[in-house]
């Protein structure tokens, strides 16, 4: 019989994913009822929870409830927030396998994960400090200018600021607070499954890191620990915001193992197991050191098909196994030697006219059929319409493999030719 999988709130890409890889017929596949742009307009728009379906105790009890009733077998989910947290608390109340709620959660509170590799890791981690942005005066900041600064519990990059003097710390800090809406169900999270006394409304400034960031992927299963791959992340000149992302990593290669090594001692000593995990991480190459970004407990969905376009297998084919109890990890042989996931962004807000046709998009598939293509721009609406990062405005993506950096970015040119997007 068919194994049965939970898919905790699930994504566009996650069942775009499944179907793809055929998993949806391996599996009996079983979707959470989820709006996954629901965190995207309370943070944009200020909507309240728009059903009791996210009151967090009933969802968990619902979930629980069906896994039981349903006999399912595993469990997965791969978005960062609340879907990892609310897999891994199912997971826990089911006896499925999954990383424990505790380490999802203090992975997820930027300062508590700070304090972890303050620790065992401390050669990685860069100088920090707590922010309390109802008592902050400028004479109790210990670090130098120019810093970072970004909320202990954070939305991909948002709010998330380079400050060059305490003015600006001051005004970032006005106006860094995530609403209510949003930190409400993560902090009632650390109260439920965590000791941790601090909540979401804190926000973490750090030393500046500089030099070539990456995003380290792995896994455990059963307390061991496989690093599965590096990806460069290529940022737009002079800016934080990426053009692309680039599989397999072309940094030295001792660089690349002493960074699994950072990798390893980390995740080893925080207790996550049976999950899947990316680090990001930078390294400068005038120091030779590497810095820990932040630790993310969960699959990266976005790079899933760039390791099956090089290394022959998808990241959620690692996830459903590590989920069903299966120890596979093992590379096979893909058909490129370079992967990549390229951003189409624009530093300008702007009404959009036209989006492709569908037979753009099926043209350009037809000459790369393994190609992702995602539309992330509406039209009639402005750019600003759709969750961005408020410093630059993403309207899609475009993930193809090659043999060589060279054929990469030519067969990038052609897609940006076919795929017709228009602006006013």
């Amino acid at each position: 019989m068919k194994k049965k999988l939970l898919v905790v709130c699930p994504t566009k890409r996650d069942k775009r994913e499944l179907q793809l890889l055929g998993l949806d017929k391996k599996y009996d596949l079983f979707f959470q009822t989820y709006d996954d742009r629901l965190l995207e307009k309370i943070i944009c728009n200020g909507v309240g929870w728009l059903s009791e379906d996210f009151n967090p105790k009933q969802t968990i009890d619902s979930l629980v409830q069906f896994c039981n009733e349903g006999n399912i077998d595993g469990i997965i989910g791969t978005e960062d927030y609340p879907g990892s947290i609310f897999a891994s608390i199912v997971a826990k109340h089911t006896d499925k396998l999954g990383p424990d709620p505790t380490a999802i959660l203090r992975c997820q509170h930027k300062y508590y994960s700070r304090i972890d590799q303050q620790v065992f890791v401390p050669e990685a981690t860069p100088a920090f400090q707590l922010i309390n942005p109802i008592t902050f005066t400028g004479e109790i900041l210990r670090l130098p200018f120019p810093l970072f600064i970004k909320p202990v519990k954070a939305f991909f990059s948002f709010y998330a600021n380079q400050v060059n003097c305490l003015q600006e710390l001051q005004k970032c800090i006005n106006s860094s607070i995530m609403p209510e809406t949003f930190l409400s169900q993560f902090n009632w999270f650390l109260r439920q499954y965590s000791p941790y006394r601090l909540n979401g409304h804190y926000l973490i400034a750090e030393s500046l890191l500089e030099g070539k960031q990456v995003t380290l992927v792995g896994s455990v299963f059963n307390k061991e620990i496989t690093v599965h791959g590096i990806i460069d992340s290529i940022m737009f000149e002079n800016t934080i915001c990426f053009k692309r992302f680039e599989y397999p990593s072309g940094l030295p290669l001792s660089v690349q193992q002493n960074m699994t090594t950072i990798a390893n001692e980390i995740i080893k000593k925080i207790n996550f197991n049976n999950g899947m995990f990316n680090i990001e991480l930078m390294y400068n190459p005038q120091t030779n050191q590497i810095h820990i970004i932040e630790i993310n407990p969960r699959m990266p969905s976005q790079f899933a098909d760039l390791f099956e376009k090089v290394d022959g297998i998808n990241l959620y084919e690692n996830l459903c196994n590590i989920a069903i109890g299966i120890n596979d990890a093992s590379k096979r042989s893909g058909e490129h030697a370079i992967a990549a996931s390229f951003v189409l962004r624009t530093f300008e807000d702007k009404r959009v006219l036209q989006i492709p046709h569908q037979k753009e998009i099926e043209k350009v598939l037809q000459e790369f059929p393994d190609a992702r293509i995602q539309i992330i721009a509406q039209e009639g609406q402005r750019l600003s319409d759709e969750f961005q990062d408020g410093k630059s405005y993403r309207y899609g993506l475009v993930h193809l493999g090659a043999r060589d950096k060279q054929e990469l970015l030519e067969k990038y040119e052609f897609c940006k030719q076919h795929l017709t997007f228009e602006f006013t």
